[in-house]
């Protein structure tokens, strides 16, 4: 397979091109990081980055997606955009209220159907900046494809279950997780050193586009 990283396009299977990848990872400490991923071949990092791409795309994101007509979740428009297609509230209705409603009520439709729709629409405009797919994401995904496409979901047997099964998770003054390991839950403090795995960096380097009414958890 070859990937398709083009912004807004119909067809993109990937955020990060293999360049991209190859150059994060080689970067990465304390792990060889680069020697594993190098050690794979092009199509097998391809298809990482693609299984990543949906993985990623799973994650209840902030905003609304730019164009109807484009694969993945990114790029997106935001509250203070001015193309923003933002649901008002009803008459009455506290924002509290409003806030606990579901995702496909508060997501308006995406304001264009193609990529070259909005390119014409602020083609006039002089000091409007086209989103674009941010660096965070395109290190979120390949830090997915390594860590837990690789070394996690492709390392199982057919029908294997995972370790740990998530009963229950809340993010507050600290983080709470409760994990289905015989009758024990555990709680972490946000800053407490145990409360890190391997991949809390996927969390952080997304933190500011998830919706702030959901919690994921790799």
């Amino acid at each position: 397979m070859t990937l398709i990283p083009d912004v807004g396009c119909a067809s993109a299977d990937t955020y990060a091109s293999l360049s991209e990848a190859a150059s994060y990872l080689a970067q990465r400490e304390p792990f060889d990081y680069a020697a594993d991923w190098s050690a794979l071949s092009s199509a097998q990092q391809e298809f990482r980055l693609d299984i990543a791409a949906y993985v990623l795309d799973s994650f209840p994101f902030r905003g609304v997606r730019c164009t109807d007509s484009q694969a993945r979740a990114f790029p997106r428009f935001y509250p203070k955009d001015s193309r923003y297609p933002n649901r008002v509230r009803q008459r009455g209705e506290s924002r509290a209220d409003y806030m606990e409603r579901t995702d496909a009520y508060r997501e308006a439709e995406p304001p264009y159907d193609t990529w070259d729709d909005l390119l014409t629409d602020v083609s006039a405009v002089s000091d409007y900046t086209v989103p674009t797919i941010p660096t965070e994401v395109k290190r979120a995904q390949i830090e997915i494809a390594f860590q837990v496409v690789n070394k996690q979901m492709l390392t199982l047997d057919a029908m294997e279950p995972g370790d740990t099964a998530v009963q229950s998770i809340g993010i507050g003054g600290k983080i709470n997780i409760g994990l289905a390991t015989g009758t024990k839950s555990i709680s972490h403090e946000f800053m407490s050193k145990a409360a890190y795995g391997a991949t809390s960096i996927v969390r952080f380097y997304l933190d500011r586009h998830i919706s702030s009414m959901r919690v994921f958890l790799l």
